[in-house]
């Protein structure tokens, strides 16, 4: 099941006429790339790179609120596109 507000975001990336231009190299790049990005925000035909905070030990997306711990796998967003999808999934 993909929530609206997804649904809208992943059509913009792939769908945009700048990600039909690109050549597979420079997908590679992006992907290569150590990068954590939003998983809800788009910018531009990608999504949206989180700002890194404390050191690179936590990154926070500007947008929504949304926050990853790379350090600490356990850990469970709170913001509030996370907190639908944990009451979706339960």
């Amino acid at each position: 099941m993909v929530i609206p507000f997804m649904k809208r975001a992943m059509l913009r990336v792939f769908l945009s006429p700048n990600r039909r231009q690109r050549t597979q190299s420079e997908d590679c790049l992006v992907v290569k790339a150590n990068v954590v990005r939003c998983p809800y925000c788009v910018d531009g035909d990608n999504f949206k790179i989180l700002t890194a905070r404390s050191g690179g030990k936590w990154f926070l997306c500007s947008e929504c609120g949304h926050l990853v711990m790379p350090q600490n796998p356990a850990y469970i967003c709170k913001c509030a596109r996370c907190v639908e999808l944990l009451q979706i999934n339960v």
